[in-house]
């Protein structure tokens, strides 16, 4: 059955499988009562998912499905798949972030079947790219890996992003 590429579709399914699992399980955890049940949210695509996860976690957050924005903090959700890309000499998750002042960033790395959670200031800028080794391991030797949070709770619960401190001109005399 190659003419299927089921391999390819084999892929897609465990992957949306895991964020859709993932952030169906952060909802009920944080909101049980939300409103619908499990088989119900598997209905939902994944983005909207994460976006219900966030605020089930971050109960001082509003859902607004604004232009620009997903919450009244001026966050926007993206879940994103680390990607070979490059003629396969690259690996990493790309954040499409055009006319955003500020992202969640829920990034889900498939050979080691991990999640990576990220509050990234994303103002004026056109996508943010989160670079790891093509053996799956983060490489960290890129400035997006400092906005990464240690857990999903942790990223959700940032109202605002850190500010990007870094000195060019300093880190060359390191």
């Amino acid at each position: 059955m190659d003419r299927y590429k089921l391999e390819h579709y084999s892929k897609r399914i465990k992957q949306n499988s895991a964020i859709k699992n993932f952030c169906i399980s952060k909802i009920l955890q944080h909101d049980p009562v939300i409103g619908y049940d499990a088989d119900q949210l598997q209905s939902l695509n994944y983005e909207d998912l994460l976006e219900l996860a966030i605020a089930a976690v971050n109960k001082n957050i509003s859902i607004t499905l604004g232009a620009g924005k997903d919450f009244d903090n001026g966050f926007d959700a993206k879940a994103v798949i680390a990607r070979v890309n490059s003629y396969g000499k690259r690996y990493s998750g790309s954040v499409k972030c055009r006319h955003k002042k500020a992202c969640y960033v829920m990034l889900y790395e498939n050979y080691h079947d991990k999640f990576y959670f990220f509050a990234i200031p994303t103002e004026d800028l056109i996508e943010v790219d989160i670079p790891f080794y093509l053996n799956g391991h983060p490489n960290k030797n890129n400035r997006w890996w400092k906005y990464e949070c240690d857990t999903f709770e942790e990223m959700c619960k940032i109202s605002a992003p850190k500010e990007d401190k870094t000195n060019i001109f300093e880190d060359l005399f390191e």
